[in-house]
């Protein structure tokens, strides 16, 4: 506010008041600004980067900066999972003038192909996403090739591991009820009797 007063050698005087209003209505600037669009592989060692930016602003030095993120996985087929992130900047001053900056980055992470099955062969823990490639080992044999007696030895057979053949179960007493033949009596066999109960013989 300013006041002017005039006067003449007589006394007479005149004031007048002049009353300035400032009114700012430029928004913040961004000073430092991250990419707009950025792609970010996960194979090629590269990171997520930290919101980091910078503002400025003529008339308010406590503008407020904030930032809002959301993101979303691509789970559509040849995506490879891909991350899109985005980040919106708002810097806003003392009277409300605002700005706003997007920034969008699009992450592709470890997308390692192999196979997911831990009984296979040629199972890889590093895998993340199954390819159909597991192989099984072949029946009466481990995936080194080794001899699995309880696989190789058909029905009605039993390893024997001081001749290394396998013979043929003969039946006494004790082994009546061994209807799979492995040399015992156990929960397989149980199983087998019960699924078999109440049907005609005949």
């Amino acid at each position: 506010t300013r006041t002017f007063t005039i006067s003449d050698p007589c006394g007479n005087t005149d004031t007048r008041i002049q009353s300035i209003a400032f009114t700012d209505t430029t928004p913040p600037t961004f000073e430092v600004v991250p990419p707009d669009f950025l792609e970010v592989y996960w194979l090629e060692g590269d990171t997520i980067p930290f919101p980091v930016t910078d503002i400025l602003d003529d008339c308010d030095p406590n503008a407020v900066l904030t930032m809002d993120e959301s993101s979303s996985v691509d789970e559509s087929e040849g995506a490879d999972f891909a991350q899109t992130i985005i980040r919106t900047y708002l810097a806003t001053d003392g009277c409300q003038n605002s700005t706003t900056f997007t920034s969008t980055i699009v992450y592709y992470p470890q997308i390692i192909h192999g196979c997911t099955d831990v009984t296979a062969c040629n199972y890889d823990p590093q895998a993340t996403e199954e390819d159909n490639s597991c192989i099984e080992d072949p029946v009466g044999f481990d995936c080194n090739g080794v001899l699995t007696p309880n696989e190789f030895c058909g029905t009605g057979t039993v390893w024997n591991a001081d001749s290394g053949e396998c013979e043929v179960v003969t039946f006494g007493p004790a082994c009546y009820f061994d209807t799979n033949y492995n040399g015992t009596v156990d929960s397989a066999d149980l199983l087998t009797l019960l699924s078999a109960y109440g049907l005609s013989c005949q």
